[in-house]
């Protein structure tokens, strides 16, 4: 082999120089930067689209769960107006939960009074087996409270009337009485202390069970008026459970029976929540979690058509004879992400939710024609790092007040 070749050869077969290898790990770097780049980029927006994916989520769920009630407010058979009702059970205090005299009541702004019985929301009535959970809505947030006859309620056994206290029931499934086929269902889910109401046509008493039997349920007084089934007349009494809901927006760190179901972000921080109240609650329920205000108006018919001439705010409403004309509710909530991310707020103004004629958006508040905001509200720490959206919905009520 010649000098000449082994040189070749050599030089065919010598590795790296410093400055390349240099150049190589400049350019892995840079790719492997562009590469964590796209995925943290990724990674935000995931985390984004999850979490307003969950908040729309949440709001549909809340809205649909206030709705279902708002629809029954005021259901309370053939006798609907609740001007004829009569009350055969000791009512303590005049606007307390199952107080049927008023099936809508607000709250505005977290007053403490509500509209229109002026009962305070601090006040406790836990009595003969009913509750009455005061509720503690964050200011400037309203609340609200619906109270109705729940299901089509078990019809009175035919040819049969009221005597005393004893009201027979029928508790078959096929009864061929106008009602769905699950009486045997709503009997047993009757309990004792329970409140119910007895209607027909003609009016209806609210009165409380104080016994379940087979084929009846006794009512712990007697009836002022008589009621009767006959069997081929066209009257049907009937007795419906009542259901009386109070729905708000409290603190993360409202008193809760299960702490299971409280409300928290990533960092264990309790947040706020749409909260409810009922008959049976003995602490308030968390619906919802990162309510931040809810805002109502009331549709009122000043005419007599049905249709709402004015959306007014519970304060504003008035006595319980203007309630009755209420025919619409407005409702708007603020939700928030419950977990933070990123550098910065959202960068939408604070201001979201118009409290008088409509609801607005994040984009802005109206204002008068002084340039005043015309009671818009805004959320209490705006400087957290989570989005914010608002959704409304109008809803009109199948019953008349």
């Amino acid at each position: 082999m010649t000098l000449h070749a082994t040189r070749a050869r050599h030089t065919r077969s010598r590795g790296l120089s410093l400055v390349e290898l240099m150049v190589a790990l400049v350019v892995g770097l840079l790719l492997m930067a562009g590469t964590i780049s796209i995925f943290l980029s990724n990674k935000r927006t995931y985390e984004i689209t999850d979490d307003l994916s969950r908040l729309q989520e949440n709001a549909r769920f809340a809205l649909e769960t206030m709705l279902r009630d708002l629809r029954m407010a005021g259901n309370l058979g053939c006798g609907q107006r609740s001007v004829n009702l009569t009350t055969e059970v000791a009512v303590p205090s005049d606007g307390i939960l199952w107080d049927l005299t008023t099936n809508l009541e607000g709250l505005d702004d977290g007053a403490t009074a509500w509209s229109p019985s002026g009962r305070a929301t601090s006040a406790d009535n836990n009595v003969s087996g009913l509750r009455d959970v005061p509720v503690a809505p964050l200011a400037g947030t309203d609340a609200i409270t619906l109270r109705y006859g729940a299901g089509p309620g078990l019809v009175m056994t035919a040819g049969q009337s009221v005597s005393g206290a004893t009201i027979p029931v029928d508790t078959s499934d096929d009864a061929g009485d106008r009602t769905d086929d699950d009486a045997g269902a709503e009997h047993a889910a009757l309990q004792q202390a329970q409140l119910a109401v007895l209607t027909d046509c003609g009016g209806m008493s609210l009165f409380q069970l104080s016994a379940v039997q087979a084929a009846a349920v006794v009512s712990s007084a007697g009836f002022s008026r008589p009621f009767e089934r006959s069997a081929t007349g066209p009257m049907y009494p009937r007795v419906m459970p009542v259901r009386a809901v109070r729905y708000f927006v409290g603190d993360g760190a409202i008193a809760i029976a299960d702490e299971a179901t409280r409300c928290r972000d990533d960092r264990g921080q309790p947040v706020p929540a749409l909260y409810r109240t009922t008959l049976t609650t003995t602490h308030p329920e968390p619906v919802v979690c990162g309510v931040e205000n809810m805002q109502i108006l009331y549709g009122v018919d000043n005419d007599g058509d049905e249709q709402p001439n004015l959306y007014a705010r519970a304060s504003a409403v008035g006595n319980t004879v203007q309630w009755r004309n209420v025919v619409s509710v407005r409702l708007g909530l603020l939700l928030r992400t419950l977990d933070e991310y990123g550098a910065d707020p959202d960068p939408r103004p604070v201001k979201n939710i118009l409290k008088g004629g409509g609801f607005d958006t994040l984009e802005g508040c109206e204002t008068d024609a002084g340039g005043a905001d015309r009671g818009c509200v805004t959320v209490a720490d705006p400087n957290l790092r989570v989005r914010r959206r608002v959704f409304s919905t109008t809803v009109f009520l199948r019953n008349r007040i």
